[in-house]
């Protein structure tokens, strides 16, 4: 399983992701946070904040089959950080959660990329 911190530097924050085999991704979640091992469910690809002392984000990507899920999670991790930062989406000031999703996209991507190539 591959685990990578993509930053996302405007924000001073940061997202991990997992990707590899549903049994790793799941085996390390069990690890890492066992007391949220009952909300695990069965999913391709999965945005996931943690809020404990800090707050933790993950996208979750199933190899062979999340790959087509990419923009749809990073579409939760930009909501989710834009609320967190206070920034409100309307159709007037759209553009800041376009290229949040965009570049936390294309940063995944790049990372599957180079984990397959």
């Amino acid at each position: 399983m591959k685990e990578k911190k993509i930053k996302i530097p405007i924000f001073e924050d940061s997202i991990t992701l997992l990707y590899g085999g549903y049994n790793d991704i799941y085996d390390f979640w069990n690890k890492t946070y066992p007391t949220l091992i009952d909300e695990f469910d069965n999913f391709h690809a999965k945005y996931w904040c943690v809020a404990d002392d800090t707050i933790k984000r993950y996208i979750l990507v199933v190899r062979d089959e999340g790959e087509k899920y990419i923009h749809h999670e990073s579409l939760h991790a930009t909501n989710d950080i834009l609320h967190f930062c206070g920034v409100g989406v309307t159709n007037d000031n759209d553009e800041i959660q376009c290229r949040l999703m965009d570049y936390i996209a294309n940063e995944v991507l790049k990372e599957l990329e180079d984990t397959d190539g």
